[in-house]
């Protein structure tokens, strides 16, 4: 979530990112009118998929990015659903976009990578669904990949916990048995966590930069697949990631089907030569893994305490992906039905 300190005004349902370029995803001109107006005068509606969790947080996460992406295709029938664990499923997304007279749709997974769930469980769902409604695919969008944006965004959920601009009024500090509390403190003051004391130890050494560069680890994690190329993705992430924020030292783990599993990460960041650990989850929204790694650093703090660990954002439901998803749907519907330049 955006810091409410250094958000741009606007109504309270419609949050601005602060990731640069946000604003020239979209595409514009016929082309981009053109497949907009097929949608909605032909009732072609869009079913977003997210993966679905128990926690409440990253259900939450997943319906405001859904009415985000509403938001910017007026008039298009839009719903959401989740592959399993939580409602709307599926098969209630695909009805409630019958009921609305749509015949015909394209499917959205809100996924990082192309593995498993976008290759066949969310398309095996969605087919054996639209049989029984009655409905026709006419495509799936892409995974987010290493879209430029998504980078741009990771690089945001870093500099939010790694500068001292943000400190505690979203819970950035992660110091403490929660990595993400609330620090109750008067505002504009630093000193109210380790995050604020270690950024006032190192004011007079160097740039924001430097500090950064020759003192900080950065550890990312991802979630994991069997799959090769997803996995190659999570690591040219990565490398892209650390291009534009310098770290002293940088490694990539995986909860699951990874060369690096998570605990093997955590392990090497500690005998690593950095002062400052930070522990970046790259996943799209709260839930059972983002806790699994807040019980994780407990335990690394308590193990090595000598060394600061922080634990970074999920991206979350941030405005700069429902333009990037928006996008993605403009190039699978031009792609379908020929709408070309």
């Amino acid at each position: 979530m955006i810091n409410d300190s250094t958000k741009t005004k606007s109504a309270p349902d419609r949050p601005v990112s602060l990731v640069p370029g946000t604003e020239s995803v979209l595409g514009s001109g016929t082309v981009d009118a053109r497949w907009r107006e097929k949608l909605r005068t032909e009732r072609i509606g869009v079913l977003v998929v997210g993966h679905g969790t128990r926690n409440p947080d990253g259900t939450r996460q997943l319906i405001r990015l859904t009415n985000e992406i509403r938001a910017r295709l007026p008039g298009v029938a839009v719903e959401g659903s989740f592959l399993e664990l939580c409602e709307p499923d599926i098969s209630q997304g695909l009805s409630k976009l019958k009921e609305q007279g749509c015949s015909e749709i394209f499917v959205m997974p809100i996924l990082l990578f192309t593995a498993a769930h976008a290759q066949e469980d969310i398309p095996d769902a969605v087919a054996d669904s639209c049989t029984e409604l009655g409905l026709r695919v006419l495509g799936q969008t892409v995974s987010l990949g290493t879209h430029p944006m998504v980078v741009a965004l990771s690089r945001l959920r870093f500099e939010q916990v790694v500068t001292p601009t943000s400190f505690c009024e979203e819970g950035h500090c992660s110091w403490g048995a929660d990595p993400n509390r609330r620090c109750q403190v008067a505002e504009g003051r630093n000193d109210c966590c380790r995050l604020g004391a270690w950024h006032e130890s190192q004011r007079l050494r160097g740039t924001a930069e430097q500090r950064v560069a020759d003192r900080i680890g950065l550890a990312m994690v991802g979630r994991g697949t069997s799959d090769p190329a997803a996995r190659g993705h999570m690591h040219e992430l990565t490398r892209l990631r650390v291009e534009l924020t310098p770290v002293l030292w940088h490694q990539t783990g995986f909860f699951a089907g990874g060369e690096v599993d998570v605990d093997q990460l955590l392990e090497e960041a500690a005998l690593a030569d950095c002062e400052v650990v930070v522990v970046q989850p790259h996943l799209l929204f709260e839930g059972e893994l983002m806790n699994k790694l807040r019980d994780k650093i407990a335990i690394m703090r308590s193990r090595f305490p000598e060394k600061t660990w922080w634990l970074a954002g999920c991206l979350g439901a941030d405005p700069s992906l429902a333009n990037v998803f928006v996008g993605l749907l403009e190039e699978q519907v031009t792609a379908v039905v020929g709408l070309a330049k």
